[in-house]
């Protein structure tokens, strides 16, 4: 097989592999979640500090920035 033969036959592999198995690839602090009632997306804009100050805090806590800026927003809105 050539080159470029060999390279998309390791690619379908790794594919294959990454279907049959979706969290195998992720880093540990990444959770994979189905069937959940979440599926409305909201965009927020945040200055470069504000999304430092977020992405810094979210590496703390070893969770995607997405999941710590959902938590507080959950927290404030369940102590409303």
């Amino acid at each position: 097989m050539s080159k470029i033969g060999d390279l998309i036959a390791s690619e379908v592999e790794a594919a294959e592999q990454a279907s049959a198995d979706p969290a195998a690839s992720l880093p540990s602090r990444v959770r994979v979640t189905r069937g959940h009632d979440r599926t409305r997306v909201l965009q927020v804009r945040l200055s470069e500090e504000e999304f430092a100050a977020l992405s810094e805090r979210a590496d703390a806590h070893h969770v995607p920035a997405s999941t710590l800026a959902r938590d507080v927003l959950m927290r404030n809105l369940r102590s409303a």
